[in-house]
């Protein structure tokens, strides 16, 4: 059955409305079924929205949003002092280190050795 309007076409389940070619084509949720689709503005079961604002680019911003928020994890869990805290626990078997101990350590690992060391240690 051929369709002439975006209603009739969008009731009928596997079609899209393709709006610049003012032709029903076959299609679905993501849009026409072709592989090199000539139409961009494109409705599904409905005759408002374009197709792609509800269909591929939430999905877009969905990912780029969990990719900020693996990022922002890892940099956080990586460089953060509470998880420098923990290896430094694991790394000395579980010792208990006190927080402030630890704190001055890794103070020292930054500044490196002071000149009597450096003495000392030649």
């Amino acid at each position: 059955e051929q369709h002439n309007s975006c209603d009739s076409c969008t009731d009928e389940s596997g079609c899209v409305w393709c709006e610049s070619d003012s032709e029903c084509v076959e299609g679905g949720f993501f849009g026409p079924s072709t592989l090199f689709p000539s139409c961009s503005d494109w409705k599904y079961k409905q005759c408002t929205i374009n197709g792609r604002w509800y269909t591929w680019y939430p999905i877009f911003v969905l990912l780029v949003i969990l990719l900020i928020a693996c990022c922002c994890g890892l940099i956080t869990f990586f460089f953060c002092n509470p998880c420098v805290y923990m290896y430094k626990q694991w790394k000395n078997k579980g010792a208990y280190i006190r927080w402030e101990d630890m704190q001055k350590a890794m103070e020292l690992e930054e500044r490196g050795p002071t000149e009597e060391q450096v003495r000392r240690d030649s």
